[in-house]
């Protein structure tokens, strides 16, 4: 794609809240409440540390 000059777009989340659809994109911090939403983000993820990633195939059982 570089050596094209094509620039791929950066990627994009939206969350509804209440009747508002809000956007974030990688790395945004423009948005109002985005050390907020950041936060939050954070803590799921150590949430989900803790319960081991079931992305992850070596904690899986067959």
């Amino acid at each position: 794609m570089k050596s094209a000059g094509i620039q791929k777009p950066s990627g994009a989340s939206f969350i509804e809240v209440g009747d508002k659809v809000h956007e974030f994109t990688v790395l945004d911090m423009s948005h109002p409440d985005s050390g907020e939403v950041y936060e939050m983000v954070d803590g799921l993820v150590q949430e989900l540390r803790l319960f081991g990633d079931p992305s992850n195939d070596h904690h899986h059982t067959y």
